[in-house]
């Protein structure tokens, strides 16, 4: 049987809801400065697809909901 871990202990996990939460952050400050910088937005996205890709590399284990 392959190694699991519950999904708190995975690092992707926590990444992307650090990400989300910047996310919200920034739309409900409804600061202009996405609107009037595209560009940050763009490697912001793309930052956040390398860290994704990078976390998935180096996992070792699958994740399960349920910690099982």
């Amino acid at each position: 049987m392959e190694p699991r871990k519950g999904l708190v202990r995975s690092k992707t996990f926590w990444a992307n809801v650090i990400v989300g939460a910047i996310g919200v952050a920034t739309a409900l400050m409804e600061s202009p400065f996405i609107a009037e910088n595209p560009e940050v937005l763009a490697y912001f996205a793309t930052g956040v697809s390398v860290l994704n890709v990078f976390l998935r590399l180096i996992s070792s284990e699958k994740v399960t909901v349920t910690g099982n």
